[in-house]
Parts: structure tokens; sequence; C-alpha cells
């Protein structure tokens, strides 16, 4: 969405001053999301906050969907920008949590590469979406579809497969 969102925009009477500056808000709002998710570690279940976050990035396309002004643009970058910072570190923790520590730098690089391999493929995947289907409309659908349904597969995957690394207690102890 990064790379298509200042098009997107334009496409919508946005100049490409403002759209690009819009966009670029994206990256401030990911450090929030990370200061956030750190701050809510261990004070809520890893699994909540989890599905939260993929959640927060559903609800926050849909509103760039019905967005008809700056403001409500404004709406969506805030939140999606701070899910998107957010999912690095509890991606991290996934990994930690599923798997345990013993192999942990190998399945989180394998985990990695596949992040970066769909990071350089969709922009272009989205570009040829888009034009296959007359505009980012079904690109949206499908963007906030997908966040959906990742938000219900980590909260239910704690629940299918206990985690390896458990929580710590709202005590202190492990």
């Amino acid at each position: 969405m990064y790379v298509h969102l200042v098009p997107y925009l334009a496409e919508r009477g946005y100049t490409l001053s403002s759209a690009a500056t819009l966009t670029g808000l994206i990256g401030a709002s990911q450090v929030i999301g990370r200061v956030v998710v750190t701050f809510l570690e261990g004070r809520l279940p890893r699994d909540a906050v989890t599905a939260g976050i993929f959640a927060l990035q559903a609800s926050a396309l849909l509103v760039l969907i019905q967005a008809r002004s700056p403001l409500g643009v404004l709406v969506f970058v805030l939140p999606f920008g701070a899910a998107s910072g957010a999912v690095t570190l509890a991606r991290a923790t996934a990994v930690a949590d599923f798997y345990g520590p013993d192999h942990y730098g190998s399945i989180g690089g394998v985990v990695g590469m596949f992040v970066t391999a769909a990071r350089t493929l969709a922009p272009v995947g989205v570009g040829v979406m888009s034009a296959a289907l007359g505009g980012y409309a079904p690109v949206l659908w499908t963007l906030t579809s997908g966040s959906a349904v990742a938000a219900v597969a980590m909260f239910m995957a704690q629940r299918l497969v206990p985690p390896l690394r458990s929580e710590p207690d709202m005590n202190g102890g492990h």
C-alpha cells in the first residue's frame, strides 16, 4: 500500500505533494505503533495484541476505502502505520512463542525471507491487480480481507498450538 498510496490519492484528486505527505506519515506512525506494542507487552495477552494489530490494519483500510477528505485519509494513515510498525515486533515475538529460542535465528531468517519476498512482489502485484480490475477498490478490499483473516488466524493460533515460550504472569514471575 505504501507504493500505491500516492497514485491512489492522486487518482482521487489530491495533489502529489499532499499525497506524498500523507503517505510519509505512515513511516512516522510506525514508531508510535512499536512504542505502544512495547508498552502493552506483559500487560495484555500476546494473542490479543497480535490479533489487535491486524484488526487495526483492517479497520484502517476500511477508513481509507470510505475516506473523502484529507482528515479521513489521516485517520487511515495513523493507525495503518502504527499497525505496520507493530507487526514487526509481533512477528519476532510469534517466532519465539511458537518455535522457542533454540532455532529462533534460522526460523526467523526464513520468515524474514518470505516477508521480504512479499514486500518486494506486492507493489507489482497491486499494480497488476488494479490495472486488471479497473482501479484500487478491489485491491483495498483484498487487503482489508487479508488483514481481517490474519487477525482471526493470529488469535486462534495460540489456542490451537500452545506456545513453546510462555507469557510471563502479571506478577512478574514466569
